[in-house]
């Protein structure tokens, strides 16, 4: 959408994946960034997780077959770590 280059794994996706696109990344000349809701998620591939979004809300129930209630309460964390990709060549 904006014209950056970005990947997504899945959540279980094997380490050996990620590593990949890491290089991959580092390779192609830019710097790669991990996002996750928790800590050990992006921690797992170096660099030293930092809490960049804690957002309490509210939102609307999601369900189609009744008119929405009273909004329910969500908080959104985001926590981000900048590996160095191994094999990347820089």
């Amino acid at each position: 959408m904006c014209g950056v280059p970005v990947a997504s794994v899945a959540e279980n996706g094997p380490p050996a994946a990620i590593l990949a696109v890491l290089a991959g990344i580092a390779r192609a000349g830019r710097h790669p960034v991990l996002l996750g809701s928790k800590p050990a998620q992006v921690g797992a591939f170096g660099g030293s997780p930092q809490l960049v979004m804690n957002l309490a809300t509210t939102q609307y129930p999601h369900e189609l077959t009744q008119p929405p209630g009273a909004p329910w309460r969500a908080r959104y964390m985001i926590w981000m770590a900048s590996p160095v990709a191994p094999n990347a060549g820089v």
